[in-house]
């Protein structure tokens, strides 16, 4: 008891369908008290959205089939939806089968991994349309931008030259590869 109620990560008992344990951590994540989520069926808390995927993450997990975390989102006590990561496993409590599950509140982490992709979409955005031919790599040297109006000049479509490599880049406009400036410097 000690260890669970200690851990940094949601640990619980599921048994037959119903939360029979449940640490501190994983009531908070989800705006509860332990003891306002004993007795409740587990699956009412996934978002209903993620219950069918859910279902089939744990019992994948179950039969051995799934070893890594799944994420899933539930709904919290005043309705707002958190992500979390979660791994079970079968054990014996009370003398029944039942679940252990592990998991962590990644709400934070999926903000932050939307928000830059909506960074990086609004800078595609900027250099899709600015006027100047403009490419970009990245340090791997793999090409990740290739605007409209270098589409226009090279007569290549960014669709046949984004994510190469090699310099590739290059061949349009000097018909071999070679390092650009910054690669030299």
């Amino acid at each position: 008891q000690t260890l669970t109620e200690r851990s940094l990560v949601g640990i619980y008992v599921i048994q037959d369908g119903l939360f029979k344990s449940v640490n501190p951590n994983a009531a908070s994540y989800a705006g509860y008290a332990p003891e306002d989520m004993i007795g409740k069926e587990s699956q009412a808390f996934v978002y209903p959205e993620d219950r069918a995927l859910h279902r089939k993450s744990s019992y994948d997990m179950i039969k051995g089939t799934r070893t890594s975390p799944y994420e899933f989102r539930i709904i919290d006590r005043n309705g707002k939806i958190r992500w979390f990561m979660e791994t079970v496993t079968p054990i014996i409590f009370k003398g029944k089968p039942a679940l252990l599950g592990n998991c962590v509140d990644i709400t934070e982490y999926k903000k932050a991994e939307e928000a830059l992709r909506e960074s990086e979409r609004r800078l595609a955005d900027i250099i899709e349309f600015l006027p100047d031919a403009t490419l970009a790599i990245d340090r791997q040297g793999k090409v990740i931008a290739w605007n409209q109006a270098i589409e226009e000049m090279t007569g290549v479509k960014a669709s046949d030259m984004l994510g190469k490599f090699n310099y590739e880049y290059d061949l349009p406009f000097y018909g071999l590869r070679s390092p650009i400036l910054h690669e030299v410097l």
